[in-house]
């Protein structure tokens, strides 16, 4: 009996070593790969609809939640708002914003954009970018919901870069060291990086040359954040042959390009579509369209991007309402200027 006793003794200590190192090696493997880290986060996270947020209210958060589904919304911290001085830091408007977002139980994608007129711009030095970065990280991983960092907005712009021409391998450098400094920190921020097949100065490879300055820098990261318009085209425009004004990496279907550049380079990585969508501007006939086609294509958009490129996250531009001018940037509004739906919302609401 004592040597029977002891037998199943040494079984059950067995067993249960067993089950601590396996709960032991799952926990370091989800704190030390970036996606992992990421899927943790709440429940809310598992939504994959959002919108530009621009200060929206709670109650506006919680209508579109309910009506269209939307539990990511993505806005600015703007640098030169938050650090107008070097050192001296003003975070109020983040404040409210991240108030309203824990109050609404939502998501937030926050961009960490341009520079301060202490910087330069594009900021001289990346340890700069990269410290103001960890700051917000700091502050907000918190707040409630899941937070995910988009590291500055179209970065092969020339209007985001000073008026000069974009710069893909001083955009590596901000990154790495922006993504260093919040992944430091083991706070589960997924982390973005926004990159287009073209640098639109001049056409050149801009993704092609972003991974060749760093061919290891998609390992800090989770997602590649790409901008999806496609002017007055449909998101079906390469399927059905419509819309030959836009060559392949200006319409929609560039998402798939993004996807192949990164594959090339061995820094494949899930798709956040972080600014998409259709304007009814009336003062241009290629670039508008009806609040009817407007909702049509969002839809069409949605589906597009979940069905055939797997696309993690998509954000719709814009959540605010329209402008009252007839051009196109004051009209990608989901609500019109008196505050009444367009027909968008309750399409988004329907769209999967």
């Amino acid at each position: 009996m004592p040597l029977l006793f002891v037998t199943i003794r040494i079984i059950k200590f067995l067993v249960v070593a067993g089950v601590l190192v396996l709960l032991v090696s799952t926990a370091l493997i989800a704190d030390t790969h970036p996606t992992a880290m990421v899927t943790s986060a709440s429940p809310v996270q598992r939504g994959y609809k959002g919108t530009s947020a621009h200060g929206l209210s709670v109650a506006k958060f919680r209508y579109l939640k309910r009506t269209a589904g939307m539990t990511w919304f993505r806005d600015d911290a703007l640098w030169s708002d938050v650090e107008p001085e070097r050192g001296v830091f003003r975070w109020s408007r983040l404040d409210k914003l991240f108030r309203n977002a824990r109050a609404a139980k939502v998501n937030v994608l926050l961009i960490i954009d341009y520079s301060t007129s202490w910087s330069g711009t594009p900021p001289r030095s990346n340890a700069d970018y990269a410290d103001f970065a960890g700051r917000v990280a700091v502050r907000y991983h918190d707040f409630g919901g899941s937070l995910a960092f988009e590291f500055w907005n179209e970065p092969y712009m020339s209007w985001t870069w000073g008026g000069q021409r974009p710069d893909p391998v001083k955009y590596a450098g901000m990154v790495r060291a922006a993504a260093t400094a919040v992944r430091g920190r083991r706070y589960g921020i997924a982390l973005v990086a926004n990159v287009d097949p073209r640098n639109y100065a001049d056409g050149s490879n801009y993704f092609d040359e972003f991974l060749e300055a760093d061919p290891t820098i998609f390992r800090s990261l989770d997602a590649w954040s790409v901008h999806a318009y496609a002017a007055n085209c449909s998101p079906l425009a390469d399927l059905d042959g419509t819309c030959t004004k836009l060559k392949r990496d200006w319409r929609f279907d560039r998402i798939a390009r993004v996807q192949s550049i990164a594959k090339a380079h061995g820094a494949s990585r899930p798709i956040w579509v972080t600014e998409f969508g259709w304007s009814t501007c009336t003062d241009d006939p290629d670039e508008c369209v009806t609040e009817r086609e407007q909702a049509a294509y969002t839809a069409l958009a949605i589906r597009r991007a979940r069905n055939d490129w797997g696309v993690q996250r998509l954000f719709v531009h814009t959540g605010d309402r329209d402008g009252t001018g007839p051009d196109k940037e004051s009209r990608y509004g989901m609500f019109r200027p008196d505050g009444t739906d367009k027909p968008i919302v309750a399409a988004i609401g329907r769209a999967s």
